[in-house]
């Protein structure tokens, strides 16, 4: 399993949960260059909704929980971010990062925003695995 998404313990991801939804087209606007006379059609950014579970000792412990182990992860910088770093320091957007982190401030990189997950599952632990295991030994017994 892939998954990619914003860190939600960062400022960017504590902002799009408690901003409302003009706030983000509007930002989407400024920061891709797209004029405010844009068509209406414009897709723009999507509703965003971050549950706890996504938080990344919450989704950790649900992935072990449900057999999951991680087999890659990686972290980036959003554009959102280097786009808010052309108009305050860097010193000021990474500080703010290392608040809302609370207790990954010391394991994940500050300007970092955004994860990339790679979820493995161990296959012989799966019920379809075992079921075709079992199903190959009667089998072989016939």
């Amino acid at each position: 399993m892939i998954l990619g998404y914003p860190n939600p313990q960062i400022w960017k991801g504590v902002v799009t949960k408690y901003s409302p939804y003009f706030v983000h087209q509007l930002f989407y606007r400024i920061a891709s260059g797209t004029p405010f006379r844009a068509s209406k059609t414009d897709q723009g950014p999507f509703p965003t909704v971050f549950a706890k579970e996504i938080q990344l000792y919450a989704f950790m412990s649900l992935a072990f929980s449900n057999g999951y182990q991680p087999a890659f992860f990686a972290t980036y910088e959003s554009y959102q971010n280097r786009f808010v770093k052309r108009y305050l320091p860097d010193a000021v957007v990474d500080a703010l990062n290392r608040f809302f982190l609370g207790d990954l401030k010391t394991l994940l990189d500050v300007s970092a925003t955004d994860f990339v997950i790679v979820l493995s599952q161990n296959i012989a632990d799966t019920p379809t695995a075992t079921t075709l295991e079992a199903q190959g030994k009667a089998e072989t017994r016939a």
